[in-house]
């Protein structure tokens, strides 16, 4: 990476002067600059699954809303026209941003289903297009592929997710986290204190949260909800064994005809949602929306020599009516992800609606049923429509995409550190600092958490399996 003061007329050896010596100074600083003042951030990509990564960016920032915006207002999270029991008499409940598609903003159940569909597609592409070439000599990629995937996955996901929940413990230790107690007007999500000394706070980390919660064997979804630091981290192993479970249906059915699998795995989906699974069933859909994309027709403006590889260089060419089944679809999906998170029997409509969750979700989550059926329908119609795209593929929405995974981890921990400081002062709007302030740092330490942890983690992970790999030349 160039630093940010860039001389294009380099010093020649005719010109015996000397390289100055101060370049590194400008390097450093360059490399803990936000991309996008330095300029690097990602370019607009036209691959075919690009659109998912702006996806995923996208719902990372709605994450990020819904524990900043969401819990500094109670009111956020009930249906338009309800107002909490706290309110004052004035208070109407009619914020637009209770209005449905507007919530989705700071819905965080929302795109919490969002990222697990997203998981289950990325997951499940490559290895469903090696089973679709129905020619045995690609069974032997599929399966090192397979093989891959599950070897890196825990790794993956639990490396950045120890490691920034440590930084926190430590943090918690230095008092960063004093500002963030909790009131009736702010609901802060690290509940970690200072203890009497820096090894009792890893110990009690290690202990409590990373042992006994994250790295807690098959959790079911919400099981490990008292992260002391940081609740948003439950997320992490209920991903990483639907991760497991996802590649034991691909093992199982690579080899299986295509509306064969197809069938299955809805059964198997089917079978999830009706026991609250919900997020079993995401994973599911995420690989049936894989599989619908690498059905889909595609243009034949850039074809592939490769009999796997082909029909996925060229855009995907839809006719009029599919895309218009497609934008009724996302509508249709968007609209049931906005079901509000709190008291949503108190909407007439969303109260009716409710009668038709399965009674396995219980009164207390209607709105999970709602965002599980909703998700893959936005998901997958995103993919059809070229207006969507071009926002998903945009620049900003890349940018998000490859800061997601740093953005969520860190998130929290600017939010009850910085957040909860400036929230003290009565004289400071806090929707305004939040949204000024807050968020903007938030981007640039999740940033740095990618560049400096999260993408090192990657190589590592990549080198370690080489290591681990048979050689099979010898």
């Amino acid at each position: 990476m160039e630093g940010l003061i860039h001389d294009p007329q380099q010093p020649t050896k005719a010109d015996h002067k000397p390289t100055r010596p101060w370049p590194w100074p400008w390097n450093t600083i360059n490399a803990l600059l936000p991309s996008p003042i330095t300029g690097s951030w990602p370019q607009s990509s036209p691959h075919r699954t690009a659109y998912l990564d702006g996806l995923r960016g996208l719902a990372s920032l709605a994450v990020v809303l819904s524990h900043t915006l969401g819990k500094t207002n109670e009111d956020l999270n009930l249906p338009y026209g309800v107002t909490p029991p706290t309110s004052p008499p004035s208070s109407t409940g009619k914020s637009p941003l209770k209005l449905p598609f507007i919530r989705l903003l700071h819905a965080g159940n929302a795109a919490v289903a969002i990222f697990f569909v997203v998981s289950g597609h990325t997951l499940s592409h490559r290895i469903l297009r090696r089973a679709r070439a129905r020619d045995y000599s690609y069974y032997a990629p599929l399966s090192a592929d397979l093989s891959s995937s599950v070897l890196r996955r825990a790794a993956r996901l639990l490396l950045p997710t120890v490691f920034s929940s440590c930084l926190v413990a430590i943090l918690a230790q230095l008092g960063a986290f004093e500002h963030a107690i909790p009131s009736p007007e702010t609901v802060y999500l690290i509940f970690a204190k200072r203890m009497a000394s820096l090894t009792a706070q890893l110990g009690y980390w290690w202990t409590r949260e990373i042992w006994r919660q994250l790295l807690a064997p098959w959790p079911g979804p919400l099981e490990t909800v008292n992260l002391a630091y940081g609740y948003q981290l439950w997320t992490i192993p209920v991903e990483l064994w639907c991760s497991f479970r996802l590649f034991l249906h691909l093992l199982a059915l690579s080899r299986v005809r295509t509306r064969a699998r197809m069938f299955l795995v809805g059964v198997s989906a089917a079978y999830h949602i009706a026991h609250a699974r919900w997020d079993v069933f995401l994973f599911l859909a995420g690989m049936l929306t894989a599989e619908l994309q690498l059905i889909a027709p595609v243009s034949t403006s850039s074809p592939s020599s490769s009999p796997v590889l082909s029909g996925f260089a060229g855009r995907v060419a839809f006719s009029p009516k599919r895309k218009l089944q497609s934008f009724a679809l996302l509508v249709v999906g968007l609209f049931l992800m906005s079901e509000p998170e709190t008291y949503p029997d108190k909407s007439p409509f969303w109260a009716f609606l409710n009668r038709f969750v399965p009674a396995s979700f219980g009164p207390q989550s209607p709105d999970r049923f709602w965002n599980a059926v909703g998700a893959p329908l936005a998901v997958y119609a995103a993919g059809d429509l070229g207006f969507v795209r071009s926002v998903l593929e945009s620049r900003a929405a890349q940018y998000l995409g490859r800061i997601s995974f740093g953005l969520y981890l860190v998130h929290n921990a600017v939010f009850c550190s910085l957040g909860a400081w400036l929230l003290g002062f009565e004289s400071i709007n806090g929707n305004l600092a939040i949204l000024v302030v807050v968020l903007p740092v938030a981007l640039w330490v999740g940033e740095l958490f990618s560049r400096f942890f999260d993408e090192p983690v990657v190589r590592l992970v990549k080198w370690a399996e080489k290591q681990c790999l048979v050689d099979e030349t010898g």
